[in-house]
């Protein structure tokens, strides 16, 4: 019987790993990308104010999740956000008015995070506390690798000064995501979701040091990505002349 968990555990470990791989492609092919994209009919104070809307969105959301969770499940919720995600990235292919994309635009970047929030409660619930490190280990390196990729892939999908074949890229990505998480966790069984609220949350954080100084560290990490991904590409672009295939390697 245990050997038969264990191996429940490998095969669902080996699922997620591939569907994180996949989410990860999903937003890496366009995300060095994107603020060249924005900068096409938006200038870099307004792109700067589409980021700091998407920040907002996707913390609303998140802090939203919690309810979601109780409501319909993590399955059903993930299964939701990429059907909703396919929409939404069907709409930025096919819609070239400036302000249709932009919305459009504010809540493919957010959703993005709420479907890997998902992906780490599956991965939460398939890990077995000893081999926690193993498996976050093989975890992030898949999504690494999606990183690594992705900018290659986007570069060879930028033709001058059209961005739309990194999000037609980008969109059929959600096709193999949606069946992954469809064929692996169709009965996948919720824990308890505990209700705490974001005032406890963070007297929580604030009241244990370790978690405190991983937070802000984690804050300050998070800043330096924010920007260089938004404003590194436009300056190697716009300013210096480097074309898309030599910034993607």
């Amino acid at each position: 019987m245990k050997h038969h968990v264990t191996i429940q555990r490998t095969s669902a470990l080996y699922s997620i790993s591939i569907i994180a791989f996949f989410s990860a492609l999903h937003l890496s092919i366009t995300n060095y990308f994107n603020s060249s994209f924005l900068a096409t009919f938006a200038n870099e104070s307004t792109i700067s104010l589409i980021y700091l809307i998407i920040s907002l969105v996707t913390i609303l959301g998140l802090l939203g999740m919690q309810t979601i969770l109780q409501k319909i499940g993590n399955y059903r919720a993930s299964i939701a956000l990429i059907l909703i995600q396919i929409l939404v990235f069907y709409g930025l292919i096919t819609y070239d008015d400036p302000n249709t994309t932009i919305i459009l635009f504010i809540l493919g970047m957010s959703i993005i995070s709420l479907i890997g929030f998902t992906i780490d409660i599956f991965l939460q619930k398939s890990t077995d506390i000893g081999h926690t490190g193993t498996v976050r280990g093989s975890y992030m390196t898949a999504i690494n690798l999606a990183w690594i990729i992705g900018p290659l892939l986007g570069g060879m999908f930028i033709f001058g000064e059209n961005y739309k074949g990194i999000y037609v890229a980008s969109f059929g990505l959600l096709f193999p995501l949606l069946y992954l998480v469809y064929k692996n966790f169709s009965n996948f069984r919720d824990s308890y979701y505990v209700k705490i609220s974001a005032r406890q949350t963070c007297v929580r954080i604030l009241k244990n040091k370790d978690i405190s100084r991983i937070f802000f560290i984690n804050i300050v990490l998070q800043t330096f990505y924010a920007w260089m991904t938004v404003y590194t590409p436009l300056y190697l672009h716009n300013t210096i002349g480097f074309d898309w295939s030599e910034i993607a390697i």
